[in-house]
């Protein structure tokens, strides 16, 4: 099995070089080879090292590249924009949407607060403001959440989730039920 990977790596000129560079005095013939195994151990791990996490990060970035958000993110090409414009409604329901697949199965229900929601005329964009309530039907925790939606982009500009508080009916359950 060892003489089989060997030779394959063998074979392969990166993992030559590799193996000369880890092993200098180390003979190309299997049979010339003294005991085995590499001289130096530490250079090994170190490289081995390196090319696993190189691999993880690769990995991690190809996972939630789907997740980030890039211009044209939720825009529909079936739709006429000239005749339906970008509105409110998009906003809201891009937020709603990002929410969902924030929290999870942890979303009981979210709501948006539509006195503080609005168009900023400034920027540009959507200013959502939105309740989050986390946990089951009863016992739930709200989290606050802002998301900025810029219109021309079709993509959130940013979205941020704040500390949860305990609900007025959870905390009226913790005071009948006596617990602290």
């Amino acid at each position: 099995m060892s003489e089989a990977l060997y030779k394959f790596f063998n074979d392969q000129p990166f993992f030559r070089h590799l193996i000369e560079y880890l092993a200098p005095n180390h003979s190309s013939d299997p049979d010339v080879e003294e005991n085995g195994a590499f001289q130096h151990p530490v250079r090994l791990l170190m490289v081995l090292s390196l090319a696993v996490f190189s691999g993880l990060i690769i990995v991690y970035a190809l996972q939630t590249f789907s997740e980030r958000e890039r211009p044209g993110k939720y825009f529909d090409p079936h739709r006429d924009y000239l005749r339906m414009p970008f509105d409110i409604n998009d906003a809201t329901g891009i937020c709603t949407h990002k929410t969902e697949l924030r929290f999870g199965e942890q979303l009981v229900r979210s709501h948006v607060d539509n006195h503080s929601t609005r168009y900023d005329p400034k920027l540009g964009i959507y200013k959502v403001f939105m309740s989050a309530q986390l946990g089951d039907l009863y016992i739930y925790e709200e989290a606050p959440v802002h998301c900025f939606v810029n219109p021309r982009e079709h993509m959130i500009s940013h979205y941020r989730t704040f500390e949860k508080r305990q609900s007025l009916m959870t905390r009226a359950l913790k005071v009948i039920s006596f617990k602290k």
